[in-house]
């Protein structure tokens, strides 16, 4: 197992493991340090895209392919069909699970649980997807999220791409 840690700003990493041989992405999650030492070099053209991202240098979505691919051992086949419908959310747009929902001719809870299993923060937008009246949830607390959108210049009117409704970020707890 290969990890590296990425410092988004003073005090939040994302933490990345990954499997060098079978060129398998299989972690990507916040943590207030860095939960590993070291340069995973197998991994810096993906982490220098991920730093561009917290410098608000890079606006497209993270190229890890043809080298590496998502860890999808574990998931549904439903999981994974939300998961790939999630990096298709443009940068500085977001979703809402409804609409996700109403692609995939599911219920928008459904929707919910699958994104809150994603197990590849950032790199599998699941922040960019929101609920009707507000954020709604996100793994690693709504700061991060606020934050994360954020970066993406989405700061007080979140636009849908499929949806008509908006919502103030700012005004939310």
């Amino acid at each position: 197992m290969e990890r590296r840690a990425i410092k988004i700003r003073d005090g939040l990493y994302l933490n990345i493991e990954a499997e060098q041989g079978d060129k398998l992405i299989s972690s990507a999650r916040f943590d207030n340090s860095p939960l590993y030492d070291g340069d995973f070099s197998a991994l810096s053209g993906l982490a220098s895209q991920i730093i561009d991202y917290a410098k608000g240098d890079y606006q497209s979505p993270f190229d890890f392919t043809p080298f590496w691919r998502i860890e999808r051992s574990g998931a549904t086949d439903f999981q994974i069909a939300v998961w790939e419908r999630l990096l298709k959310i443009p940068f500085g747009q977001t979703e809402t699970y409804g609409t996700i929902a109403k692609d995939l001719g599911t219920a928008p809870r459904a929707v919910g649980r699958a994104v809150a299993s994603n197990r590849l923060l950032l790199i599998v937008p699941c922040h960019r997807v929101i609920a009707i009246n507000g954020l709604g949830g996100y793994s690693c607390g709504l700061e991060i999220k606020r934050l994360l959108l954020n970066l993406e210049g989405v700061k007080s009117d979140a636009s849908h791409k499929k949806e008509e409704s908006s919502t103030n970020l700012e005004s939310l707890p």
